[in-house]
């Protein structure tokens, strides 16, 4: 019986690798088996892990990351797996290490974060401005599981040595975001710093920016 189900996870990785290779990757056909079968989900996690062809590895992430979605606590134990791609050397897997840590949080009862917290947060500083980008994004994702670090987002989001390094425009994108979250804080209580920091974007190089800037001055100053 074992030697059947085993057979099973096999044909079933096996037309998995053989879907990753097609031209369109349909995730719901095996969001299933991913679910089932943690020899499965071991095989998607190592090839992130290796040197694997961006077919294989980014379609192990869709996967991965469509399950850890909805049933996070699957993935868990391959906590330090993921975290192991912090430096990686493509910007893919740097990307990949942020998106499946912040899916994790929700079911973080050993507060291994706290351990990753620093890495996690200077993603923002990373030399692809995406990337960075990117961290912005699930920063103010994970924040809604971590109230106790409210500050220390305000801190991070307030801090122009975070992003130094990119150009104005680039700088005018990142404080979009800021924003998005100053905003969700200042919808429960007053801020002057957060308002402050909204003030300055009201000249921002970018429309967009410059365009919230003033819809959330003209929402909360009276």
């Amino acid at each position: 019986c074992m030697e059947i189900i085993k057979e099973d996870i096999l044909l079933n990785y096996e037309e998995i690798l053989k879907a990753f290779q097609e031209k369109e990757f349909h995730i719901d056909d095996y969001i299933s088996v991913v679910v089932e079968s943690k020899d499965i989900r071991e095989k998607l996690i190592q090839n992130l892990i290796e040197q694997t062809h961006i077919n294989v590895y980014y379609r192990s992430y869709y996967l991965i990351n469509a399950v850890s979605l909805t049933n996070p606590e699957l993935f868990y134990e391959y906590w330090d797996l993921f975290v192991s791609l912090r430096y990686h050397k493509n910007s893919y897997h740097r990307n990949i290490f942020h998106w499946i840590i912040t899916n994790l949080i929700p079911v973080d009862s050993q507060n291994k974060f706290d351990k990753i917290k620093k890495e996690y947060f200077s993603q923002i500083k990373d030399v692809k401005v995406l990337t960075g980008l990117e961290a912005m994004k699930d920063i103010i994702i994970m924040s809604q599981y971590r109230p106790d670090l409210e500050e220390e987002i305000i801190s991070l989001f307030l801090d122009e040595n975070m992003i130094k390094d990119y150009t104005d425009k680039q700088k005018d994108r990142f404080h979009f975001y800021s924003m998005e979250y100053f905003e969700s804080l200042l919808d429960r209580k007053k801020d002057e710093r957060l308002l402050d920091f909204i003030k300055t974007c009201l000249n921002a190089k970018n429309t967009t920016t410059a365009k919230k800037a003033k819809q959330i001055l003209k929402k909360y100053t009276y």
